[in-house]
């Protein structure tokens, strides 16, 4: 039985791991963009509004937070 590598022959552990370091930051930076759009967004909102879909102004940064997973 033969076992095929997922990994390209050419290239090394190291530049998998820098790859996959990359990838993680991008995300999290992607997460804080649409965290910070959010939050934006939720703020522009007046105390009725947010009240109106069941939020305080004090709850915009969790919320936020959650909706950019």
């Amino acid at each position: 039985m033969r076992v095929l590598s997922t990994r390209p022959t050419n290239s090394s552990p190291a530049a998998h791991t820098v790859t996959s370091l990359t990838s993680r930051l991008s995300l999290a930076l992607v997460r804080k963009y649409r965290a910070h759009k959010t939050a934006t967004a939720l703020s522009s909102l007046s105390d009725n509004e947010l009240e109106d879909i069941g939020l305080v102004r004090a709850e915009i940064l969790t919320i936020a937070e959650r909706a950019a997973l």
